[in-house]
């Protein structure tokens, strides 16, 4: 009977011991666990933290690009209120605008491209009216052989030589008004003052080819040919094409005529040198004259062109003859067309440099004594073609200075001709 009693209190001690040793094994792991499960649990909620903060991130920085893109871009009315409000940065100091100042969509030209389209197109704007006071001086310089004889065994040449040389120069003083009643019409007129100074020499007189003779002859200052004119604006200037203008010109006989001015002889030069004894200022006939202008932006460069037709009217006159006594005829002033193209540079605001060439064709002149038929007056044919080179200074918002020196390149043009204007706005 002792023996079971003894197992069986072995037995209860020996289980005790171990759970005793065992134990605290079995009642660790549990706590540790759970610690990590607190621990996993507050990384995941810092985790949803990090991306709640990410996403408000990149909603406020997509605000603001769209916000530099687009100043003032108006809410979208059916766009849902996002999760949490954010505030939009401030504008830049340099988009915000007075609420007072006129956002422009273009700007303004500068003062040296007005000048160029008020000088080589027309000019179309607010400021109505212009007064451009303008100074023209043009040299020209011939010399012409004269023989007087005949040729024989076809080299040698029996008779008298004398070389002629005709110097002239002319100042002209144009005062020129223009008006702008609306933003596609431009009316215009000019009055011309006109002095002339013509030296003639001629080689060879009395016989003598040593002997020169000279004489000069000069008119004015007076009126020339007075001009009327209108623009209107076609074609106003796009991407794709030009400003294009019409023209029409109407010019009235004012000045003194060229028809009927008596040619003298020099004294002492034994009919070698004859000059007239007056100088013309005019044409001394109505002139009608029309035609069209381009004109094309491209920054920084400004191209123009130009294209005229000159008609001139049959004129009778009392005299038409340079000889002594009054020979009445008809006069039929050759028709002529010009074409002119060139570009300027807008250095800066107030300055730009222009480059343009013009080339005119006159037809011949044909006169008429009274009872007779049309005679072509030879040599009346002309070929002018000059190359232009001009500055613009703006002085103020409403002068500015224009200087152009022109080099002809046929024998009927001008040597050289330099033209100073000031054009004055209103």
């Amino acid at each position: 009977m002792c023996a079971p009693r003894i197992d069986v209190r072995f037995a209860c001690i020996l289980s005790l011991a171990v759970a005793l040793a065992v134990g605290p094994v079995f009642a660790q792991e549990p706590t540790e666990i759970e610690q990590m499960r607190q621990q996993l649990e507050g990384v995941e909620r810092e985790g949803a933290a990090l991306r709640r903060a990410l996403r408000v991130l990149e909603q406020r920085l997509r605000e603001v690009e769209a916000t530099q893109m687009a100043p003032a871009p108006p809410p979208a009315p059916t766009a849902p209120p996002p999760a949490k409000p954010v505030e939009a940065p401030p504008p830049a100091p340099e988009a915000a605008q007075p609420e007072s100042e006129e956002v422009k969509k273009k700007a303004p030209p500068s003062r040296a491209v007005e000048a160029v389209f008020q000088e080589e197109h027309a000019l179309f704007g607010e400021r109505r009216f212009t007064f451009e006071p303008a100074l023209t001086y043009s040299r020209f310089d011939r010399t012409q052989l004269q023989l007087s004889g005949f040729l024989a065994l076809d080299a040698i040449f029996l008779g008298s030589i004398s070389v002629d040389e005709i110097e002239s120069d002319i100042v002209t003083l144009d005062l020129t008004f223009r008006y702008s009643p609306t933003d596609w019409l431009q009316v215009r007129a000019g009055v011309p003052w006109i002095y002339r100074e013509t030296n003639f020499q001629s080689g060879g007189a009395g016989g003598a080819a040593s002997v020169v003779a000279e004489e000069s002859v000069s008119t004015g200052p007076d009126i020339g040919d007075v001009r009327f004119g209108l623009s209107y604006r076609l074609l106003p200037e796009t991407l794709s094409r030009p400003d294009v203008v019409v023209n029409l010109d109407v010019r009235a006989p004012t000045g003194q005529e060229p028809f009927g001015i008596e040619v003298v002889e020099v004294p002492g030069t034994q009919g070698n040198l004859s000059v007239p004894e007056d100088l013309p200022t005019g044409n001394g006939i109505w002139q009608v004259s029309s035609g069209l202008s381009f004109l094309k932006t491209v920054d920084p460069v400004i191209l123009f062109a130009n294209f005229t037709y000159f008609h001139n009217f049959d004129q009778n006159f009392d005299d038409i003859s340079s000889d002594p006594g009054d020979q009445p005829g008809e006069v039929a002033l050759g028709d002529s067309w010009e074409y002119g193209l060139g570009l300027a540079f807008a250095l800066n605001e107030r300055t730009s440099l222009s480059f343009s060439y013009s080339h005119r064709f006159i037809n011949e002149t044909k006169t008429k004594f009274k009872g007779d038929s049309f005679a072509k007056v030879i040599g009346s044919d002309a070929n002018v073609a000059v190359l232009n080179v001009g500055v613009t200074y703006a002085l103020t918002d409403r002068m500015t200075l224009v200087v152009n020196v022109g080099a002809g390149l046929t024998d009927d043009a001008a040597d050289v001709q330099s033209t100073v204007r000031l054009p004055i706005t209103f």
